[in-house]
């Protein structure tokens, strides 16, 4: 037994990955944070929410600790990149565990692409959940937010602009919840939501306009 919690011990001090003791906040800020290796938090913010999640799938082990990635916002629009979530964070076991927060209020918050398959997207078990984003894309093609192979994506305080493809949607086995979410869709193109083959979406009590 010794012998085995001495080999446990050396592989957690050799492992890159740090287990969560407590929540944990960290900020996302396109116009001064930057991407790069260390030891980020709210006060030195990532610069796109891609490299966080990636960051945090590398770093660290949520352990069912709550983590939070604030986007800062000003009272005039903020850009963000497309948002790409490959696979799940270890130790995160819902989406709401998860949670990227905008504008809630007014939707400040942007993510707008052009000719880019789509503004956010969820692959291989992802999960996490969305709230105070204004979501477009446009051009020759786009979805705004889509949830596939196994992932878990909820939605809340959302507001669509215009989506070449679909405002929301699922591909195979993914999973959107909007379920007692504040939606407001203004534009959509070949469908406002739409559920893949597998896919699942949930709306019991969303509020959408």
């Amino acid at each position: 037994t010794q012998v085995l919690q001495a080999i446990l011990w050396l592989i957690r001090s050799l492992s890159p990955i740090t287990v969560a003791t407590a929540p944990l906040v960290y900020g996302v800020d396109p116009v001064n944070g930057i991407d790069a290796p260390g030891s980020p938090a709210a006060s030195t913010p990532f610069a796109t929410l891609t490299y966080g999640y990636r960051w945090l799938q590398q770093n660290m082990n949520a352990n069912g600790q709550q983590i939070t990635m604030t986007c800062a916002f000003g009272a005039s629009p903020t850009a963000y990149a497309a948002f790409e979530a490959n696979g799940p964070i270890t130790g995160v076991f819902s989406p709401a565990q998860l949670l990227i927060v905008g504008d809630n209020a007014a939707q400040h918050s942007q993510i707008n692409v052009i000719n880019q398959p789509a503004a956010v997207e969820a692959d291989n078990g992802a999960i996490f959940k969305m709230t105070g984003f204004e979501i477009s894309a446009t051009g020759s093609q786009g979805t705004g937010v889509v949830s596939n192979g196994g992932s878990n994506v909820a939605l809340d305080h959302m507001s669509f602009g215009n989506c070449v493809y679909r405002c929301m949607a699922t591909g195979a086995a993914g999973y959107l919840d909007i379920s007692g979410a504040s939606i407001s869709i203004n534009s959509a193109g070949l469908a406002a939501i739409s559920a893949g083959y597998t896919g699942t979406v949930n709306m019991q009590g969303s509020s959408i306009n």
